[in-house]
């Protein structure tokens, strides 16, 4: 044979070989389990399963043998590497927050598979294996070649199991799948649809959120240690004044924080404080009476950082709580104090009270509050048990609950008192006769928005759903279909007036118009649990949405 004839042979050997190719595959149980495997000719997968139609809520990603779990975030997807994912649990572990079942120990010995019978699959020939022990787990693999980028997929999947602890034989299958094609694994997952189409590299891309290793185990985290601010799990309340914050604890005990050197001391009260707040120089407190059959309200002037130590607690009078509503609230926003004790709206200064004229929510609440055009709003946190929002016009006490409620859901509408815990309240920036309320709940699944109330009217002003829309922004439209949305766990308005503060799981919002709020997320790394970083308000992280509700942590707003 010539030169040139060796030449055409070999140039039209390697022409007629296939070439990489992309792959798309889709593997299907008889129960509706299905998973999608994308696997691109350079080398990211991309793992996808659903139940009955329904995708889960997120996708695997596997880029250069590195995992990450992608799921819907606030606003767009986030990732989590598996490294910093099982850092993360271990801690959860270590902590006593997740607890283990008792499994057995995994056998030091190597499962032995068994070759079976050869099958038809998706119009591929395949052979069988499954385990000598008889478990039920099995895998069919071919050898067409187009298929191997399938057999190095699921054998990164198998891997990923494996050292999550899955008390399973998957190992015994990985060197078999591992260069070959693959038509079913699991035992009951069998191909039913593959293409090898190009698929768009975007849907291989991480998203511009990524939890690695080192934004859990960073340095940052042992600087914490350096710093007083402790954690704040029980506090529930907090006013800032003269470089100062006063927090109130749910055991009715409170502490003052020092902004120059942030440490924190008791603070002397006269009893156990039910409520509190500032109104100009001085703190007013409504303690617990004998046999909690009656509120105390006392006040007292606030020292400065260039004045007096301030005064004594004076004792301002004594109130029965006569039956009706269990909150006690004590509200500064307005002209003068107002304590709502029993059925009563008592306003000390003038000297006046009213007799409410209307029921409350009876669930035990946080309390929000606010003042405004004769109106005493309140807002109830009861977690789980909604809370909803209550109005009582201070001249003669008549309470009414504006709501909305669709009646088509069991918890539907835009502020429904069944379902809605209602976490904070401030007039609304653009619209100074109408106010804002913020609705916040974590209980397995994360809701939340920011509603608009004007007269009886409610309407949802802001929303922020979890999706894996990269581009996802708010247009005032509310998606019916998204089952999650970020919660809001405070709102205040700001000092000067003209806008407002809201926080939530992810940052901080300022609304200043019937624009989209303007937005800071918060850093993955957060020192201490009081945040002074901000000019015009103060974090303090807290755990007290605990008690009616799964939420965990999360944070009270105090302005400044």
């Amino acid at each position: 044979m010539n030169l040139a004839l060796l030449t055409l042979v070999v140039f039209c050997g390697l022409s007629s070989a296939p070439a990489a190719a992309d792959v798309t595959a889709v593997f299907t149980s008889n129960q509706g389990w299905q998973i999608v495997i994308e696997v691109a000719a350079d080398g990211p997968i991309r793992i996808r399963e659903s139940s009955r139609g329904d995708f889960e809520a997120g996708y695997t990603l596997i880029r250069d043998g590195k995992y990450y779990e992608v799921s819907p975030g606030p606003g767009g997807p986030v990732a989590i590497s598996a490294e910093a994912a099982d850092y993360l649990f271990r801690q959860g572990v270590s902590r006593g927050e997740i607890i283990l079942s008792d499994k057995s120990h995994r056998s030091l010995h190597k499962p032995e598979l068994v070759r079976q019978e050869q099958v038809r699959i998706a119009g591929y020939t395949g052979t069988r294996y499954s385990l000598a022990s008889g478990s039920g787990e099995s895998v069919v693999v071919s050898e067409a070649p187009e298929l191997k980028p399938l057999g190095n997929a699921i054998d990164h999947l198998f891997a990923q199991m494996d050292s999550r602890g899955h008390e399973s034989g998957l190992a015994a299958f990985r060197p078999l799948i591992a260069s070959r094609g693959v038509l079913s694994f699991f035992g009951e997952l069998s191909l039913t649809q593959v293409s090898f189409e190009t698929i768009d590299r975007s849907r291989f891309a991480l998203p511009g959120n990524v939890t690695e290793l080192s934004d859990v185990v960073g340095p940052s985290v042992e600087v914490q240690a350096e710093h007083t601010d402790q954690e704040q799990r029980d506090i529930v309340k907090g006013v800032y004044h003269d470089k100062a914050l006063y927090l109130l604890d749910d055991s009715g005990a409170m502490q003052v924080w020092s902004e120059e050197s942030r440490t924190g001391r008791p603070f002397k009260v006269p009893g156990s404080v039910l409520s509190f707040c500032l109104m100009d120089k001085n703190l007013w407190a409504a303690t617990k009476g004998q046999r909690g059959k009656s509120v105390m309200l006392w006040t007292r002037q606030l020292p400065s950082q260039s004045g007096p130590d301030g005064g004594e607690w004076q004792r301002v009078g004594s109130f029965t709580r006569n039956g009706g509503n269990e909150a006690v609230v004590l509200d500064c926003s307005g002209i003068e104090p107002v304590l709502v004790a029993g059925n009563r709206a008592i306003m000390p200064v003038s000297g006046s009270a009213v007799e409410l004229a209307g029921q409350m929510s009876t669930h035990p609440a946080l309390v929000v509050s606010y003042v405004k055009d004769g109106m005493l709003w309140l807002g109830f946190n009861s977690g789980e048990w909604g809370g909803g929002l209550h109005r009582i016009r201070l001249s003669d006490g008549t309470v009414d609950s504006p709501s909305h409620i669709d009646p088509a859901s069991p918890c539907g509408g835009r502020l429904n008192p069944d379902c809605d815990p209602v976490t904070g309240l401030a007039p609304d920036p653009a619209n100074p006769k109408c106010m804002l309320a913020t609705i916040g709940l974590v209980h397995m699944m994360s809701r939340g928005s920011v509603v608009q109330v004007c007269g009886n009217d409610v309407s949802v002003i802001y929303t922020k759903p979890y999706t894996l829309d990269p581009n996802w922004r708010w247009a005032g439209i509310i998606d019916e279909d998204n089952q999650g949305s970020v919660a809001f766990y405070a709102l205040a308005p700001g000092r000067t007036g003209g806008t407002a503060f809201a926080v939530a799981s992810d940052g901080v919002y300022q609304f200043v118009g019937s624009t989209e709020p303007n937005f800071a997320p918060f850093q993955r790394q957060r020192i201490g649990a009081i945040d002074w970083s901000n000019p015009d308000y103060v974090l303090v992280r807290t755990q007290m949405n605990q008690r009616h509700s799964l939420s965990g942590g999360s944070y009270l707003l105090i302005p400044r």
